[in-house]
């Protein structure tokens, strides 16, 4: 149990140092807390105390080693199709290189420059640059020059394309996501997995490379007990170079090393081990779901053993199923960004029989001869399988799940399991039953009664605002991005977030793509009542809340002609730009010479045709909001701007550096 202590302290001290928002610290130090109180009462106390020591002071030291300047040498230890991750010395890098040849375990010197790591990000989708964080990338290698010190002799991408080159698409995309982990989102068959919400399914993952080995060993078993432990040790030793890329897959080859260890006598302890083994490896695997999600698995399949125990075999059969499913559900909602697929568990078991058979196919494949026909038939039937499922596909909308969400889930069943270790089966059920109330109350719109709001929603590089008042809602813009659908992927999981179910207006400030671009989504899948996009509009209520709109002057021009919308809401005067320029702004400050401004939505994103000095001296706004992407190919927001802003004393905010930014009001 030590070991087990000393894990959980090392977890608690890297989650501390790493941070985050106030609600997942106060669950953090919630389950610090009952981790102290279990560590005292069981006189394991010391391992837990000495696992945050360690594990904090080596998350500290490694924040504040510098990023070097180049030439950059380290070992390759993540790629894609496009990128790779490179780890040095004091820092790790990205590095953007398309079609390239490296594979995890290269060792290489690239010459380049460091850059700071910045990602385009949306609200609500995935988060490309917070997972390089998770891997421990610093900064990104720019003008990269690659020179190969030492490659890893087994070249899989070229014996890869060698073998199964000449797949179908439908097939050769199957054979990249299960037996190589990398995912082709062009590809039908991985389409239809990702509307199912299955994609985690066809990876490369521990549970997958477990049954593999467990499956592929079971003939040396038949042998005698000796036979049957090498032949397991070296059916996983060949599978691994295939799943190293997955620490569900390490974990499992550690565990399957460990077995019979007389140091580790049961699972509880090899677990425990192989986690505190990884941490020391790379602490940052504690970051990674994979790590977190297969290591909580597995720890609360160690506690219901006792509890399962008592059933029958087929009572232990679907009790571990459904204890499964509820172990997955919030990373389910996670990655779903709120959806909530009914029939999940069940099309899980349904398809893994044939991932497993594309798997050992594969296998097969790349060490002997192709089997190119039976992956064929393979994937063919996993197409249409997955294509008949998305005909049954009952999904409930959801708010996503945050962080402290996911924390709170998987402490009330920890909790939940230690009551019935102690026998208080009651209790255990009344928690449970309670926090599923609480969590059904919360779906409820009630915050927008309690507090009034504007979120400025880090839709990239566009526009999209969110006025909340009284329990009545108005959007203003919706943004609009060519390679998603903006209003299915981040304006309604925000407005679920938000526990917001119907707009009472759509403003739009003026046609342009980035502004406008997601309206007829939204219409079609979202109730509103009104759109708003011309000056007779104006003013318009939102309750009792008054909107003016102060650019009533009829130029021609899109950007001369963007609604510029006036508002006040607790106290705070608003005035929201669009895209209007400086003409417009000098008219406004003409026509409105006592026009207060505490918090400016910067026009144009930035743009040197908006936020003339003479219009922000004439306005002096304590804050200054800039919507916009990373590194667009615009150069917004521009440095003169940035000067101005300054120079009149305004904080400024941006949202491709913070994400959706909120200002919150008490409702009176």
């Amino acid at each position: 149990m030590g070991l087990l202590f000393a894990l959980i302290g090392a977890l608690w001290g890297l989650f501390l140092v790493k941070g985050g928002d106030l609600p997942f610290l106060l669950v953090l130090l919630l389950a610090g807390g009952l981790t102290f109180a279990l560590a005292w009462t069981s006189k394991r106390l010391k391992p837990f105390l000495l696992g945050i020591l360690i594990a904090a002071m080596v998350a500290l030291i490694y924040r504040f080693l510098p990023v070097g300047d180049g030439p950059f040498r380290g070992v390759v230890i993540k790629t894609g199709e496009n990128y790779f991750l490179l780890s040095g010395f004091s820092a790790r890098y990205y590095v953007y290189s398309p079609d390239h040849p490296y594979q995890v375990g290269d060792f290489l010197t690239i010459e380049g420059y460091a850059n700071e790591l910045r990602m385009t990000s949306y609200e609500s989708r995935f988060d490309f640059g917070a997972y390089l964080a998770s891997y421990g990338v610093k900064a990104e290698i720019s003008g990269p020059k690659v020179n190969e010190v030492l490659l890893f002799p087994l070249r899989i991408k070229a014996r890869r394309e060698a073998v199964f080159g000449s797949l179908s698409p439908a097939s050769y995309s199957a054979v990249l996501a299960i037996f190589f982990n990398l995912k082709d989102y062009d590809s039908s068959l991985i389409a239809s997995a990702d509307e199912l919400n299955l994609l985690f399914a066809l990876s490369s993952s521990g549970f997958l490379y477990g049954g593999a080995v467990r499956l592929l060993s079971k003939p040396f078993a038949s042998i005698s007990k000796k036979a049957g432990r090498i032949g397991e040790i070296a059916c996983a030793s060949i599978l691994l170079p295939f799943a190293i890329a997955k620490i569900g897959a390490i974990r499992v080859y550690l565990c399957l090393l460990l077995k019979g260890n007389k140091r580790f006598p049961d699972y509880l302890s090899r677990l425990s081990f192989v986690g505190l083994l990884l941490l020391a490896i790379d602490f940052h695997f504690a970051y990674q779901s994979g790590y977190l999600l297969g290591f909580l698995i597995s720890f609360l399949f160690c506690l219901s053993r006792p509890y399962f125990h008592s059933f029958s075999s087929k009572g232990r059969k679907w009790g571990g199923k459904l204890l499964l499913f509820s172990l997955t559900i919030p990373s389910g909602i996670y990655f779903a960004a709120g959806g909530f697929h009914l029939f999940s568990p069940l099309y899980v078991s349904l398809i893994s029989p044939l991932v497993l058979v594309i798997y050992l196919l594969s296998l097969f494949s790349f060490f002997l001869f192709p089997l190119a026909g039976a992956i064929e038939v393979s994937s063919g039937a996993l197409e249409w399988l997955l294509t008949q499922l998305n005909k049954v596909n009952p999904t409930i909308a959801l708010p996503p799940i945050s962080s402290a969400g996911i924390l709170l889930y998987y402490l009330i069943l920890i909790i939940c399991f230690i009551f019935l270790e102690f026998g208080l089966k009651h209790k255990s059920v009344v928690i449970a039953t309670s926090s599923l109330v609480v969590y059904l109350l919360s779906l409820l719109p009630i915050q927008g009664y309690l507090f009034s709001s504007v979120s400025f929603i880090n839709v990239g590089q566009g526009d999209s605002i969110l006025l909340i008042h009284h329990g009545k809602a108005m959007l203003v813009d919706t943004g609009g991005f060519l390679s998603f659908d903006m209003a299915e992927e981040v304006l309604l999981p925000y407005f679920r977030k938000r526990r917001l179910y119907s707009l009472e207006a759509l403003a739009l400030t003026h046609a342009d793509f980035d502004h406008s671009g997601a309206k007829e989504s939204l219409l079609a899948s979202f109730p509103v009542k009104q759109v708003l996009d011309s000056r007779s509009d104006f003013p318009f209520y939102l309750d009792d809340l008054r909107i003016d709109n102060l650019n009533d002057y009829g130029i021609a021009g899109e950007n001369e002609s963007s609604l510029v919308l006036s508002f006040s809401l607790g106290g705070d005067d608003y005035l929201l730009m669009g895209d209007a320029t400086s003409e417009i702004e000098e008219r406004i400050i003409a026509d409105y010479p006592n026009l207060e401004c505490d918090i400016l939505k910067v026009g144009h994103h930035g743009s040197d045709t908006s936020s003339s000095k003479r219009f922000l001296l004439a306005l002096k706004p304590e804050v200054a909001v800039i919507s916009v992407g990373a590194g667009n190919s615009y150069g917004h927001p521009d440095e003169a701007v940035i000067r101005r802003l300054e120079g009149v004393g305004a904080k400024i905010r941006r949202t491709d550096s913070e994400g959706t930014i909120v200002f919150r009001y008490f409702a009176v």
